[in-house]
């Protein structure tokens, strides 16, 4: 099994599998459904990536070939918090920061098309890493599909062996008032 409520009570593990959810793949990942245009989802996780090709975060899908992805992953000798766009399939990093804490705040914030991507080591102190980027990415008129869009958490070793996991303490998702500051 890919995920464990039971291994470390109180949180959701995922476990780091080799498929990526940026291939036609069953990755490990879990999410709800993106009901509101003005929304605020946000987690956090414990997770110390052992090689480059791990990560895990949070992410806005559509499908494997149009999403933006959230993730911390490792970079040369250090812990990054990057943002991935994916459009028809072309994958980009859009922002990266450098990250030391193995606990990270990971939050997204949608007002409309417009979504903007925070991180931080403590709720209270959140720092926008990048937006706004275009929500319309994640539409079924630019995306096809007819689900609609989801935000969640995923883990995975992008085609790589791994032991290694991802926590995530909790995830909270709201409707937020539509208008008004992204933060």
């Amino acid at each position: 099994r890919w995920w464990s409520l039971t291994v470390r009570p109180g949180y959701l593990r995922l476990f780091l599998r080799p498929e990526a959810i940026s291939k036609r793949e069953n990755p490990s990942f879990i999410g709800r459904r993106q009901q509101h245009q003005s929304f605020l989802a946000r987690t956090v996780l414990e997770f110390e990536p052992e090689q480059a090709t791990e990560e895990a975060g949070l992410v806005c899908f559509q499908n494997d070939q149009n999403h933006y992805r959230l993730s911390v992953t490792k970079q040369d000798a250090g812990q990054v918090i990057k943002l991935f766009k994916c459009e028809g399939g072309s994958e980009s990093t859009l922002a990266e920061a450098g990250v030391a804490a193995p606990r990270i705040y990971l939050q997204v914030i949608g007002r409309g098309q417009d979504y903007h991507f925070y991180y931080g080591e403590h709720s209270n102190d959140l720092q926008l890493l990048h937006g706004p980027v275009d929500g319309r990415l994640l539409s079924t008129d630019r995306a096809g599909g007819f689900v609609g869009a989801y935000i969640g958490l995923y883990a995975c070793s992008n085609g790589a062996s791994s032991n290694n996991h991802a926590d995530f303490d909790w995830f909270e998702y709201q409707a937020l008032p539509t208008g008004g500051n992204p933060s």
